[in-house]
């Protein structure tokens, strides 16, 4: 848990600190591990016939359902969403990494991977992909790993 600094001695890391990383550790793995069984679920799907686009071919009348059209939009995109979601989900752990070790530059990784995980599903699948507590939890993460700043160098 100790590291030794630019002045030869130990900076001991601040268990706020550690707490938080080994939170984000434990989220990116359930979060890959997630991502990665729906893409292969979905693929096994298609490959037994069962597309996506025979399946909302008996939904036409249902689109006028109040959020039909956004649950449309999330099922077209869905596999292009998991693979983004791996993608940032892998960035950010790159920024966790870093800041476990006590570099600001994870904490800049991490924000912009938040930030990414948040916009990027917008624009492919619109509002339909806007989590209002995926927001909050990237916002509250943010700010607790802004707090320990001045522990990195």
């Amino acid at each position: 848990m100790e590291q030794t600094n630019a002045g030869g001695e130990t900076a001991k890391r601040p268990t706020f600190l550690t707490v938080l990383c080994i939170l984000s550790f434990i989220a990116a793995g359930i979060g890959v591990v997630a991502s990665i069984l729906g893409y292969v679920g979905m693929q096994a799907a298609e490959n037994m016939g069962m597309s996506l686009s025979n399946s909302m071919e008996g939904m036409e009348g249902m689109q006028s359902m109040p959020g039909m059209e956004d649950a449309m939009s999330m099922m077209t995109h869905a596999k292009t969403l998991l693979i983004v979601g791996i993608v940032v989900t892998l960035i950010a752990l790159y920024g966790v990494i870093q800041m476990w070790k006590q570099k600001k530059m994870g904490f800049y990784i991490y924000t912009g991977a938040q930030l990414l995980g948040i916009i990027v599903p917008i624009v492919i699948a619109g509002m339909a992909a806007f989590s209002t507590m995926g927001v909050l939890f990237s916002v509250a993460f943010i700010v607790m790993y802004g707090l320990n700043l001045k522990h990195m160098s």
